[in-house]
């Protein structure tokens, strides 16, 4: 990776200006000296020659899962924050499955396959899907795709005979694991042929409902012979009753035949109020929580309509959202009845959404980590995670999204299309070296600790002056999680905890950690802050979906006294230094 310099805050020099890493700056009397180092011109100047230098290469290689290149994959790089498809890069693997992306800038980017026709990327562990691998120039990085399921049965009216150009759709409901997947989109789209034969290859394992005449969601001007219809799903039942397909890595799912009821469905309308940009209407259906449709509406301004067919009778849940690229308004989730009947008249809202700004500087702690490698402030993204607690029935379906940002070279993020509710702050760190020393809002008299309380956003409200603060000196532990009884098996999914072991620390949420531990039970925590910790393990409730985690307990002040008071009756406690990196803690459940 090409040397880069970036500039960071001091404490060595008592002074808090900011200097540049790779030099080293003798203490003197000079005051004229002092004063040139904190012009502001001459840190923008600096900064920006870090930045031009700050480039740099990805590589890496597509693997089958027995280690075997492949070639002619769609490897998709796209800068974190990227608002335009135009933004991300693409390239293909070579012969032997390797990849290249040369002369990046210095950022945080995800990566991703497609193009594999009969492979698809591997499944992701639950806690890799709860945080979703980054990459940074210089690292090199191994794709694993996998051979993809099959469905395959064909469609028939009562009859029996076949049906052409019936659209289909087969939706994930659960992961490979078995665990629900939240509300989403269709998987994949097919349909029949003269014979009403179709056939879905190419699909991640896991447990699908497939259903006919599901239609095009997005485009209302391309029509079907079906429209105004009902869908089927398999193997001839309303979305309630339908029968789940388990599909495995290369394996065929025949015979998913399904019986087409050819009932006339309903439809379900109203009008957008407020927004700026082209909006999505999503249909959710509320029992299994799934994305039934979406609708792209054009249009700029104004009220605009929007209209979905072919619903069957159920319950369900509206929310809309700008799509633009500059887009900044979302409605409130609305939930609707459908009763033998048309419902029309179904007004959404568009209301602005909010932003927290702010800025991140970096202490240095010199001598306290053996050559701690440098780290540019592009390298660093920050997230914004509303709290969510668990799911009651009578909740929406929709919950608020998260948020992330990218830093640029002075520092600064800026989080955007924040609905109304409370915020927590959270990083993802280039290395094992930095933590998070304190998360404030200075402008406020005390300044606000926004890690203990988060940020409680109002409606379309613009926060600014976040301040983050990352100290070089972090610890990490690594261990695995095994049963208290010989031969007694582990729990599917294993949730453990981190939590200071110092009563001065109790409200010190910067200090406290969840992880979901893999499959095996082992786990990671990095860029920890120095000081003792107790370790609790918990089962994950066989109900909480993989892809949509509830809250960190400690977010919350009852829930963390309670997870203090259970840590401490298990006694499982561990010092850790600076710079310590423990790979072999044994954690029993």
């Amino acid at each position: 990776m090409t040397e880069n310099k970036f500039f960071r805050k001091s404490s060595a020099t008592g002074h808090g200006c900011v200097v540049p890493q790779s030099e080293q700056v003798q203490k003197t009397t000079q005051p004229w000296l002092v004063a040139l180092l904190s012009l502001p011109i001459f840190l923008l100047a600096a900064s920006a020659l870090a930045q031009a230098q700050a480039k740099g290469t990805i590589t890496g290689r597509v693997v089958s899962d027995e280690g075997a290149g492949i070639p002619g994959i769609t490897v998709r790089l796209t800068p974190t924050g990227a608002t335009r498809l135009g933004q991300a890069r693409s390239t293909s693997s070579d012969d032997e499955g390797n990849f290249r992306f040369n002369d990046l800038p210095a950022q945080v980017y995800s990566i991703e396959v497609s193009g594999g026709r009969a492979y698809v990327p591997a499944p992701k562990s639950a806690a890799e899907r709860a945080e979703p691998r980054r990459v940074r120039i210089g690292e090199s990085v191994t794709l694993t795709m996998i051979r993809g399921g099959v469905i395959t049965g064909r469609v028939t009216n009562p009859a029996g005979e076949g049906l052409i150009a019936m659209p289909l759709a087969a939706i994930m409901v659960r992961d490979a694991d078995g665990n629900q997947v939240g509300a989403q989109l269709l998987n994949r789209q097919a349909a029949s042929d003269d014979r009403g034969v179709y056939r879905f290859f190419g699909l991640t394992p896991g447990t699908y409902v497939v259903l006919a005449n599901y239609g095009n969601p997005y485009w209302d001007s391309q029509a079907s012979l079906y429209d105004n219809e009902a869908p089927t799903y398999y193997p001839s039942s309303t979305r309630d009753a339908a029968v789940e397909i388990q599909v495995v890595s290369g394996g065929e799912a025949n015979g998913i035949d399904i019986r087409y009821r050819g009932e006339r469905g309903h439809a379900v309308s109203g009008k957008l109020v407020g927004a700026k940009e082209s909006v999505n209407v999503d249909l959710l259906h509320v029992t299994t929580q799934t994305v039934i449709a979406t609708k792209y509406v054009f249009g700029r301004g104004g009220e605009m309509g929007y209209e979905f067919f072919g619903v069957t009778d159920g319950d369900y849940e509206l929310v809309a959202r700008e799509s633009g690229n500059e887009a900044a308004a979302a409605s409130s989730p609305r939930k609707v009845t459908v009763r033998g009947a048309d419902v029309a008249g179904l007004e959404l809202r568009l209301l602005p959404l909010g932003s927290i700004a702010g800025r991140v500087v970096i202490e240095t702690a010199q001598g306290v980590c053996e050559k701690p490698p440098l780290t540019m402030l592009e390298e660093i993204l920050v997230m914004a995670r509303p709290e969510v607690k668990p799911r009651a029935e009578t909740d929406p379906v929709t919950r608020p999204d998260s948020s992330e940002s990218a830093v640029n070279s002075k520092g600064e993020f800026e989080l955007r299309k924040l609905t109304t509710a409370r915020h927590r702050l959270a990083l993802n760190l280039p290395n094992e070296h930095l933590y998070v020393k304190s998360l404030l809002l200075p402008a406020t008299k005390p300044a606000t600790d926004l890690a203990r309380g988060g940020i409680q956003l109002k409606q379309g409200e613009k926060l600014s002056g976040a301040a983050i603060t990352l100290v070089e000196g972090a610890a990490s532990l690594r261990g695995k999680v095994i049963a208290s009884k010989e031969g007694a098996r582990l729990p599917s999914r294993l949730r453990v905890h981190l939590i200071p072991a110092e009563t001065t620390a109790a409200d010190d949420l910067l200090r406290y950690a969840e992880k979901i531990a893999a499959s095996d039970g082992a786990f990671a925590f990095t860029n920890l802050a120095p000081g003792k910790y107790l370790l609790l393990t918990r089962a994950v409730p066989d109900n909480e979906p993989a892809d949509r985690p509830p809250s960190p307990v400690a977010w919350d002040n009852a829930e963390r006294l309670k997870l203090r008071s259970e840590a401490e009756a298990a006694k499982t406690e561990i010092e850790l230094k600076s710079c310590q990196r423990v790979k072999d803690f044994v954690l029993r459940f």
